[in-house]
């Protein structure tokens, strides 16, 4: 490891381990003053830490003081929504849910050597070109030298929620105008204490309320945070959106032609809670129709439970790492 790593590691470990951290970002001055002597560090559970804090400080904008408080409220709404919100519950509370992400044909052979890389990892440029960098920042609450600091290796990979098979329910459709035909299928034991949930695409919800921007803002909305897994019942109300028409993730978009404008594209209704959930609040409306996971840390094969491609089988050593894994192979493409 560089001396420039090690010494972004114990900056970023000092801002987790204070006990004089406010919700309100700090100055760069506090930042980078009295650091102490860590030898190792943890680089994803103390994320985690920090970013559980950051929503602990901000749950009551929910209109609920924690997570007892809005299971309780969708338990004992009555109907019409009730038994949506219970079944928004359910799926959440027993995780009857397939986190999926979705990558191009092309890049297997990648994935199999160097795992699943953020645009951090792999080099992309395109990060910084659009803002995503203070985007990332915001959503985590940090300042723009405190993510600087956070390792590439342990910054987001994207994906999302998906209906099982046995499920009845309906998946999400945007994601399959922009994204690759293959679909990796993770085991969530690997990575559930390091995975986070947003209601809908981040970085559009971002854009569409406070444009690009390259400077950090401040979160002051439970919604402008990434969701740590636990506390993932408050987007119960989100999911029983979609549950109205059938839907795994978010009410399905109005037909549209232009999803490389971001301006507005993907953007859906207000949501706001009904019977005990009517308190519930959100600062942003949701995006695009699908509930947005992120994956924090390393990411590889090893973490994959079922393979599924829209195109052309496995083949070669990639079909070899997949059996090696004994990971599921499905046939994704349409009959």
């Amino acid at each position: 490891m560089t001396k420039s790593n090690i010494l972004g590691l114990t900056l970023f470990t000092l801002v987790l381990l204070s006990n004089e951290w406010s919700l309100a970002q700090p100055s760069c001055g506090n930042v980078f003053g009295n650091l102490p002597e860590i030898e190792s560090i943890q680089s994803t559970s103390n994320l985690f830490k920090y970013m559980e804090e950051s929503v602990s400080k901000l749950y009551e904008t929910s209109g609920f003081k924690n997570d007892s408080e809005i299971i309780d409220a969708a338990k004992s709404t009555a109907e019409p929504i009730g038994h949506l919100y219970r079944a928004a519950l359910e799926i959440l509370n027993s995780e009857n849910l397939a986190v999926g992400m979705r990558r191009g044909a092309k890049v297997r052979s990648s994935i199999a050597r160097s795992g699943f890389l953020n645009s951090y990892e792999a080099g992309d440029s395109r990060g910084s070109v659009v803002g995503r960098e203070s985007i990332e920042a915001t959503y985590a609450n940090m300042t723009a030298e405190m993510w600087s600091a956070l390792p590439a290796k342990v910054k987001p990979k994207y994906a999302a929620a998906f209906p099982k098979t046995n499920s009845n329910l309906l998946s999400s459709e945007s994601l399959d105008s922009y994204t690759g035909t293959d679909k990796y299928y993770f085991k969530l034991e690997r990575i559930r204490d390091r995975m986070t949930i947003t209601p809908g695409d981040s970085l559009n919800r971002f854009k569409y309320w406070e444009g690009w921007g390259y400077e950090p803002k401040t979160p002051i909305f439970w919604d402008q945070l990434f969701i740590p897994w636990k506390h993932r019942f408050l987007l119960i109300p989100c999911l029983a959106e979609g549950l109205k028409e059938g839907r795994l993730g978010l009410p399905k978009l109005p037909p549209t032609t232009k999803y490389s404008d971001l301006g507005s594209v993907g953007n859906q209704n207000k949501i706001e809670g009904e019977g005990d959930l009517a308190p519930y609040k959100m600062k942003w409306t949701p995006n695009m129709d699908y509930l947005e996971l992120q994956i924090w840390g390393k990411l590889t094969l090893d973490d994959v439970e079922v393979f599924e491609y829209g195109s052309s089988p496995p083949q070669g050593s990639f079909l070899k790492e997949l059996r090696r894994r004994g990971i599921e192979i499905r046939d994704g493409r349409k009959k």
